[in-house]
């Protein structure tokens, strides 16, 4: 007998730690980049995390599957079904800050 799909179960991007940390602190991170720095952030930067507390994030690909394309189509919604961020590498500071765990060392 064949095994049934799991139900599908809606994300939620408003509860998610991402999203309340966006909200909370956008607003004073805009005007710090502003304030310290010579160059502003550019207007998409600022457009993209504005459209991220509306309806979380949106991508924008030229991506061409052809008929029959199997192997394409399951890539194509592994990577769209992927979360922004590894939620299980993000926690909450003391003090509201936040602290992400990167995967690899980053050398100079």
């Amino acid at each position: 007998m064949a095994q049934l799909a799991p139900a599908y179960l809606p994300r939620r991007p408003t509860e998610t730690v991402l999203y309340g940390i966006v909200r909370e602190h956008l607003a004073s991170f805009l005007a710090y980049t502003r304030e310290r720095y010579e160059r502003p952030l550019p207007a998409y930067v600022e457009a993209e995390l504005r459209s991220y507390l509306r309806c979380g994030f949106n991508l924008h690909a030229d991506v061409r599957i052809e008929a029959g394309d199997d192997v394409g189509r399951e890539r194509l919604c592994r990577y769209a079904a992927r979360p922004p961020v590894a939620l299980d590498r993000l926690r909450r500071l003391p003090g509201g800050r936040v602290a992400y765990r990167l995967k690899y060392t980053c050398s100079p």
